[in-house]
């Protein structure tokens, strides 16, 4: 908080997203089955998670997951809207039946470059690319913004199959990353 404090002093802003009710009618029913573009939240009420957002200058890339809905990025949108600075959300779509956490599936590196977990594909834009794994070749799309850019595929992660993930994923180890400059 004190963070938050500081930069407010020196002109920033400092908002908070509406807080959920978390009723029954924000859930999926009993009958939820996971699979891709089927997810556990409904569009009852805006929720989402910081980290199914990245940013890259003004663009900000987002997915519809578990843990963010539909609801809760057209909230955003419209949020950042308002301050008229130029914002724009993109929203993918990776085809992901336990979607959360974008910064485990897809991370711009640099200009140019864009780190991927290759178990979960961009499905969203035109075919950018092909990709081998695991023996199988498989498309990659990205839309127009991302013509010319190289789709680096995230290595395998070396944890144990029985490791226990508690709601995250094994890619997360090779896709979540910090950047310390352009190169």
């Amino acid at each position: 908080r004190r963070l938050l404090k500081e930069y407010f002093t020196r002109g920033g802003h400092w908002t908070a997203a509406p807080k959920p009710m978390l009723r029954d009618e924000l859930f999926a029913s009993d009958d939820y089955e996971a699979k891709a573009g089927s997810y556990v939240t409904t569009e009852y009420e805006p929720v989402f998670d910081a980290a199914d957002f990245t940013r890259m200058g003004r663009d900000i890339f987002a997915q519809r997951s578990q843990t963010t809905n539909e609801f809760g990025i057209a909230w955003l949108q419209r949020h950042l809207d308002k301050k008229n600075e130029g914002y724009k959300i993109h929203v993918f779509d990776f085809q992901d039946k336990n979607a959360m956490h974008i910064d485990g599936t897809f991370v711009p590196l640099a200009p140019g470059k864009v780190l991927v977990a290759p178990t979960r594909p961009c499905v969203t834009g035109e075919h950018h690319s092909f990709y081998t794994f695991n023996g199988e070749q498989r498309e990659y799309k990205l839309p127009p913004m991302f013509k010319g850019w190289d789709v680096l595929i995230a290595p395998t992660p070396d944890l144990p199959a029985d490791h226990p993930l508690f709601f995250t994923s094994p890619w997360t180890a090779t896709c979540n990353v910090l950047l310390l400059g352009d190169n």
